[in-house]
C-alpha cells in the first residue's frame, strides 16, 4: 500500500533541499541585478496633442477652437478623422526626414559608427544616407492615439534624456509646419479661388463707380459731387447656397454682354449722353449684385475649410524625463524574485524524487 504524501512532507524535502533552493534563487537573483545595473538606462519624452476639425461632425468644435472659446467642450466630440490623418503624418518618412535635417542626429542614432572626437563618421564610405538615419529615428518613435479621448500621444525613447525631448518636441513642431504648407484641401482651394474672384469683383465695381463719377463731373448732366458711396449688399436679398453658383453664373453672363454693349457704345458717334449713363449704371448694379452674391460665396467657403481643416492642439509639451522607463527595474526584481521560488523548489522536489527512486533499487 503506497504511502500518503501530505504537505508536511513536502515541507520536510524543501528542508533537506535548502541549499540547492538558496542556491538557485540567489543565482537568478544576482543575474537580475546584474541585467539591471550594466544595461543601458532607456528614458521616455512624451508630448500629447488634441486633434481639431477634419470632419463634418467636428466643424463646431473647430469654430470653439478658432474663436477661443469652448475648448473645454472639445472632449466628447468625434475626432476620429482628424487624429487618424494626423497619425498618418506622424508616421510618414516625410516627418521623420524633416526631424532627421532640423536635429544632428547622426551621434545618437548611429554611436558605433561616430567617431566623438573627430566629430565625423568613422568611416565615411559606410556612413549611413538620410533614409537610413529615417528608418532609424523611425524605430525609436511611437504614436499612440486613444480612440476614447482622442488624444495622440508621441513617445520618444532613447539613452539621453535632453535628445529624447527634443526630438519629441521637433516632431510636434514639424507636423505644424507640414501642415501649414501642405494640407492643401478643396476646401481650401475652392477658398482661395473665390478669394480671387471677389478681389476682382471689387476692382471691377469700384472702377466702375469712379467712371459714372467721372461722367458726371464732366458733363453738364448733372451737377452732382463726384464722390461715389459703395454698397454693394444692401440691395440683394439672400440667397439659398443651392441657387448661389447658378445665379453667380447667370450674372456672369449678364456682365459679359453688357460690357460688350458698352464697349461698341463707347465707339458709336452721337450716341445719347443719358443713353450711355443707363448702361454704365446698369453695369455697376450688376457688379454689385455680383461682389454681393461672392462674398456670400466666399464667407460659406470658409465655413467649409474649417470644416475639412486639420489642425491640433498641444496639451503637454515633451519634458526632459527624471527617471529611466527601462529597464523597469522594481518589476523585473518581482518577477525575479518569483520565478526563482518556482524554479529552486521544482529543481528540489525532482532531486528529492530522483533520490527516492534510487532508495526504491537499492532495497
Amino acid at each position: 500500500m503506497a504511502e500518503e504524501i501530505t504537505l508536511l512532507d513536502y515541507w520536510e524535502s524543501l528542508k533537506r533541499r535548502k541549499i540547492i533552493i538558496v542556491g538557485v534563487s540567489s543565482a537568478m537573483l544576482l543575474i537580475a541585478i546584474l541585467y539591471c545595473f550594466f544595461t543601458t538606462r532607456i528614458y521616455t519624452a512624451k508630448a500629447t496633442i488634441l486633434p481639431m476639425g477634419g470632419n463634418q461632425e467636428f466643424s463646431m468644435a473647430s469654430l470653439l477652437a478658432q474663436s477661443g472659446v469652448g475648448s473645454m467642450l472639445l472632449g466628447g466630440m468625434n475626432k476620429g478623422s482628424s487624429a487618424a490623418s494626423l497619425v498618418a503624418v506622424l508616421e510618414s518618412k516625410t516627418l521623420s526626414e524633416k526631424v532627421v535635417n532640423t536635429i544632428d542626429l547622426r551621434s545618437a542614432l548611429y554611436p558605433d559608427h561616430w567617431d566623438s572626437q573627430k566629430n565625423d563618421w568613422k568611416n565615411p564610405k559606410e556612413a549611413p544616407n538620410v533614409q537610413q538615419l529615417t528608418s532609424a529615428l523611425q524605430d525609436i518613435v511611437k504614436i499612440v492615439s486613444d480612440p476614447e479621448s482622442g488624444l495622440i500621444n508621441v513617445k520618444v525613447e532613447h539613452s539621453n534624456p535632453e535628445l529624447a525631448a527634443s526630438i519629441t518636441n521637433t516632431y510636434v513642431r514639424q507636423l505644424t509646419n507640414y501642415l501649414l504648407t501642405n494640407a492643401l484641401t478643396a476646401a481650401r482651394r475652392n477658398r482661395i479661388f473665390i478669394e480671387g474672384q471677389l478681389t476682382k469683383a471689387k476692382s471691377q465695381l469700384l472702377k466702375t463707380g469712379k467712371a459714372i463719377s467721372g461722367f458726371y463731373a464732366n458733363n453738364d448732366i448733372s451737377t452732382a459731387e463726384s464722390l461715389v458711396n459703395v454698397n454693394v449688399a444692401s440691395h440683394v436679398k439672400a440667397i439659398s447656397p443651392d441657387d448661389l453658383s447658378h445665379k453667380l453664373q447667370e450674372l456672369s453672363e449678364k456682365e459679359s454682354t453688357l460690357k460688350e454693349k458698352i464697349d461698341r457704345l463707347t465707339v458709336v458717334k452721337g450716341v445719347p449722353q443719358q443713353v450711355y449713363l443707363e448702361y454704365l449704371t446698369g453695369y455697376y448694379k450688376l457688379l454689385g449684385e455680383i461682389n454681393a452674391l461672392l462674398t456670400q460665396q466666399y464667407e460659406m467657403a470658409k465655413i467649409n475649410e474649417l470644416k475639412e481643416d486639420i489642425s491640433f492642439q498641444v496639451i503637454d509639451w515633451a519634458q526632459v524625463p527624471l527617471g529611466p522607463s527601462k529597464p523597469k527595474t522594481t518589476l523585473i526584481l518581482i518577477i525575479t524574485v518569483f520565478f526563482a521560488a518556482f524554479t529552486s523548489a521544482f529543481l528540489a522536489f525532482f532531486v528529492e524524487h530522483i533520490d527516492r527512486l534510487k532508495q526504491v533499487k537499492s532495497r
